[in-house]
């Protein structure tokens, strides 16, 4: 499924909050067990970050899951 818009801003949420907390791609990406280089098409929008996966980067960033979810 392509990303729509609201998957873009939870994907430029997501690298904000990540980078805001001083964590690179491969830390998020060990922790959601994919390659750095998947991770990264997440991050730029090329695919659309599941459910599950967003609850796992907002317990690893340490912030709550509407952070990630906020237009």
């Amino acid at each position: 499924m392509k990303p729509n818009n609201y998957d873009l801003k939870i994907a430029k949420n997501v690298k904000n909050l990540r980078v805001a907390n001083g964590k690179c791609q491969k830390q998020v990406a060990f922790i959601l067990k994919i390659t750095v280089s998947y991770y990264n098409k997440y991050e730029h929008g090329l695919r659309a970050f599941t459910c599950g996966q967003l609850q796992l980067i907002a317990e690893f960033l340490g912030v709550p899951l509407f952070l990630l979810l906020q237009e």
